[in-house]
């Protein structure tokens, strides 16, 4: 038996005894003991970060020195010197080992530096600085992290960070001037304060950018910045403190935010669907790493039909009290052929993850799932092989106790014209001639949930919302999206919808564009919706 597999054989043991021991429920000591952590960090820098370029030799001694594993969660010590970001708490993330080894070099740290961290998270990025210099100050938004990170350094035993809980974007001013900053959150800008607090002959190295980032590194030279990109990368995005935000701000980000998710979804990769098979692959993939992005670790429920594999892409929120109560937030992500989908339905995925984005910082009671689906659209709506029926009928059987299913369908085209919006018929008696509301639509066994919904939201969204509870067999058009599904298997479930058809004449249509929506109207809705998902989570 050659050495040089000796370590592999020794990893795939591990992950025998780990299948059996999950390292959930084994404590830190028990986890040293049954993992060599040591030879991991050894083979993460020779074959991550040394194999990509890495050559300053205090970067690569203090990634080997920083027990990477202490700063996750016990079950996913296993991973922590994989080449991957993993998830922590408040819906953040650790960053790959790489870029923080890369972040750290572009410093280029002599020993007697001061440095500014934005972005604390676990600590991890703060205890490499710790290793590489005299003085770290770091900053971070989420008040739980930066507690439990400064917690976490003072134990393991580093004099040299100070751990501050605020908004990285107005920096530290107290020990300005610093001879570098490292921020590890994306702004869309270059915050001033930063570059303000920045010393001459200083380094700053910061992801900028929302749909596309873009790694710079910026250098003070006798007042100017010289400013260099460095590599495309993916990180979370750089909050703001609440008190610091304005209602205006707020809906502004959530208004980027939906367009940013549509663009994608009916743009670049477009038509998506059973026909355009690579594209509805490609929109599943993007809809779970953004659920990565927002701290989440997204599961897929697959199943096959006519020899091809579809895949309903699940992230799931932590619960305090009730995890075992179930509120599912679902939306299908397929488009129908020959269209390119923006309302139908990019625009309930946008919904979707923005929701998923903000309830990723709430800490809840029960249980929030948000569930991506395909398969919704003609010739395979209300049949076997809609993903929600094939997730629905699984939760069933595994007797899941979901208390309650907000399912959004086309919620991005409003007008103000008169005589735009059309009903079934005997409708246009009780509701308006103008397609400028939301509605939610239920059957009468989901009406309560359905009338809670409504009161929340209009304590949070003054938007126009319109309520229908009826009986299918009456006005089929009541059961036209993935709620169908859930009341088949008798859970209660409410659509939101902008009407679809009966308002949007771009429906199903090569025209049902980006451009046709009123994203400042979804982000109003957004709001609503998110009020509301509190109240039942809680």
């Amino acid at each position: 038996m050659s050495k040089r597999n000796l370590p592999i054989i020794s990893l795939v043991l591990f992950v025998i005894i780990y299948r059996l021991l999950s390292p959930t429920y084994l404590s830190g000591a028990q986890l040293e003991d049954l993992i060599d952590f040591k030879e991991l960090r050894d083979r993460m820098v020779r074959y991550q970060i040394e194999a990509r370029g890495i050559k300053d030799e205090g970067v690569l001694a203090a990634m080997r020195r920083v027990e990477r594993h202490r700063f996750v969660s016990a079950n996913l010590a296993h991973l922590a010197y994989e080449d991957t970001p993993l998830p922590i708490q408040e819906g953040q993330t650790i960053s790959q080992p790489y870029i923080v080894a890369l972040m750290t070099e572009l410093l280029q740290l002599k020993g007697n530096e001061r440095v500014l961290e934005i972005g604390t998270g676990s600590g991890y990025q703060a205890a490499i600085l710790a290793e590489l210099t005299n003085e770290v100050y770091s900053v971070e938004i989420l008040e739980p992290l930066a507690r439990q990170a400064e917690a976490l350094v003072k134990e393991l035993g580093y004099k040299n960070i100070q751990v501050k809980y605020g908004d990285g974007y107005l920096g530290w001013p107290e020990f300005a001037p610093f001879d570098a900053i490292i921020v590890t959150c994306a702004p869309e800008d270059i915050p001033t304060s930063l570059i303000e607090q920045l010393a001459e002959g200083g380094r700053l190295v910061i992801p900028v950018g929302s749909r596309w980032q873009e790694l710079k590194l910026l250098q003070k030279k006798e007042g100017r910045l010289l400013t260099a990109n460095v590599i495309p990368v993916r990180f979370v995005p750089m909050l703001r403190n609440k008190m610091d935000i304005t209602d205006d701000e707020q809906e502004e980000q959530m208004t980027e935010n939906l367009k940013k998710h549509i663009k994608i979804l009916s743009e670049d990769i477009g038509e998506r669907n059973f026909i355009q098979y690579q594209n509805l692959q490609r929109a599943a993939d993007y809809i779970k790493q953004e659920f990565t992005n927002y701290g989440y670790l997204p599961q897929e429920d697959t199943y096959y039909s006519e020899g091809k594999l579809f895949r309903n892409i699940i992230a799931s929120s932590k619960a305090k009290l009730k995890p075992d109560g179930i509120i599912i937030v679902c939306a299908h992500y397929d488009s129908v052929v020959g269209s390119p989908g923006a309302d139908d339905n990019a625009s309930g995925v946008a919904g979707l993850l923005e929701l998923a984005r903000l309830v990723s910082r709430e800490n809840l009671n029960k249980t929030v799932r948000f569930l991506a689906v395909p398969n919704e659209e003609p010739p395979l709506f209300m049949s076997q092989d809609m993903g929600s029926t094939r997730y629905a009928q699984r939760a069933k059987k595994n007797r899941e106790n979901i208390l309650g299913v907000i399912c959004l369908e086309s919620i991005g085209y409003y007008t103000e014209k008169k005589k735009s919006q059309s009903y079934p018929f005997g409708l246009n008696l009780f509701y308006p001639d103008k397609g400028n509301f939301i509605a939610l639509v239920s059957n009468f066994p989901s009406h309560t949930l359905l009338r809670t919904i409504a009161k929340e939201f209009k304590k949070k969204s003054s938007f126009p919302l319109e309520c229908l509870v009826g009986f299918s067999f009456l006005t089929p058009a009541i059961s036209f999206s993935d709620h169908w599904s859930f009341w088949r298997f008798g859970y209660k479930a409410v659509m939101v919808t902008d009407t679809a058809f009966y308002r949007n004449t771009y429906y199903h249509t090569p025209a049902d564009v980006y451009k046709t929506l009123d994203f400042s109207s979804m982000s109003r809705v957004i709001e609503g919706l998110h009020q509301a998902l509190l109240k039942l989570a809680n």
